[in-house]
């Protein structure tokens, strides 16, 4: 019997040590969409290359997504190239039982070659058509004076309209909006016109006190035009700073709420995720991340919402680095556990075969 319980402990113990070194590898999940450069899905095929070698192909589906498993290798937190019909569209960090959401954006050369034949082409048969009309006119040439006196109407009417153009480029960053009547803890908001470029497409908040009336504007700054806006603030924001946001406003406020929008491709370039996003407030010279989530999704952008329970302030939108993990994460089941964690079955198993064996002799020596 002894005999017996000994060979069983062996076959079981070797089965379990077996299934430990079969344990499941450690696959990094890639996935996402890939559109073209006007936001059109697009059907390519693909492939996760490190130092020129070729680690997983790939297709997307009708709709340009993709979803694949990256098998693990001697490039554990080393940079892949993800690449389209032989280009590098993005990279991707490769470490083990980790999820990244990446959408890509991969214009075809051929619809790039197609266009500028089109253009030449067209540019050919405007001069074409201007040597023409050169040779076969007859009417009068104008005289000198008529000449100079259309060239500086030309000029002028030029010159205004880039002051238009000025003009407009300068308000199309910033909205405002005025109220006769603000009564204590009115919930108040605000929305973007549809002529302005801003990313914030509405900013709400409660009013602290009662006044006869108030005034609110939004102003969204580039990171490279803010010199004015930042010269006397104490610190830089955390991060990199896609845009500064500067709010005036005479209305004391609390609980505000902030709603915009970042491209996808604007992430793309940088080689960030949408959860890496976080909206920070100025306060006693340094920045505070506020609370900020994404609320919805499409093919070209992404909508976030932020909320600044202590009111107004200059305002900062940044990507959060990737060490940092106070963000939200990708949620979801994941596909596998760590690969110890059979051996670690093993052992379990193992050290309760021996206590029943040891219990079973002490009962045959006891007889």
């Amino acid at each position: 019997m002894k005999t017996s319980k000994t060979i069983l402990l062996t076959l079981i113990l070797l089965a379990c040590l077996g299934g430990a070194t079969s344990a499941p590898e450690e696959p990094h999940r890639l996935f996402g969409a890939i559109t073209d450069s006007e936001g059109n899905s697009v059907e390519v095929e693909g492939q996760i290359e490190y130092s020129g070698s070729s680690i997983k192909q790939f297709e997307t589906n009708k709709d340009g997504s993709y979803d694949i498993m990256i098998p693990n290798g001697d490039y554990e937190n080393e940079e892949l190239n993800i690449l389209i019909e032989g280009e590098v569209v993005g990279t991707v960090v490769f470490e083990p039982l980790e999820v990244t959401e990446k959408d890509l954006t991969y214009q075809a050369e051929e619809e790039n070659r197609t266009e500028e034949e089109n253009l030449e082409e067209q540019n050919n048969e405007e001069d074409t058509s201007g040597a023409g009309g050169g040779l076969g006119g007859g009417g009068a040439m104008p005289s000198n004076e008529e000449a100079i006196e259309e060239a500086e109407e030309t000029n002028q009417n030029e010159t205004e309209d880039n002051i238009t153009k000025d003009n407009e480029t300068e308000e199309t960053n910033n909205f405002e909006k005025q109220f006769d009547q603000v009564e204590e803890g009115e919930e108040i908001s605000l929305e973007k016109p549809d002529r302005t470029d801003s990313a914030i497409n509405s900013v709400s908040f409660t009013s602290v006190r009662s006044q006869e009336t108030g005034q609110v504007k939004i102003t969204e700054v580039d990171p490279e035009n803010s010199e004015k806006l930042t010269e006397d603030l104490a610190a830089e924001p955390k991060g990199e700073t896609l845009s500064y946001t500067e709010v005036e406003t005479d209305i004391e406020a609390e609980n505000a709420t902030f709603e915009f929008e970042i491209a996808r491709e604007q992430l793309n370039q940088r080689n960030a995720t949408p959860e890496q996003v976080v909206k920070q407030r100025y306060s006693e010279g340094e920045w505070n991340e506020l609370e900020t989530e994404v609320i919805d999704r499409n093919d070209e952008a992404y909508t976030f919402e932020a909320y600044s329970p202590e009111g107004f302030s200059i305002f900062a939108t940044t990507i959060r680095e990737k060490g940092d993990n106070t963000g939200q994460q990708v949620t979801g089941q994941f596909f596998s556990q760590p690969s110890n964690y059979a051996l670690i079955i093993s052992i379990l198993i193992f050290i309760g075969l021996v206590a029943y064996l040891r219990k079973d002799l002490s009962e045959l020596i006891q007889r």
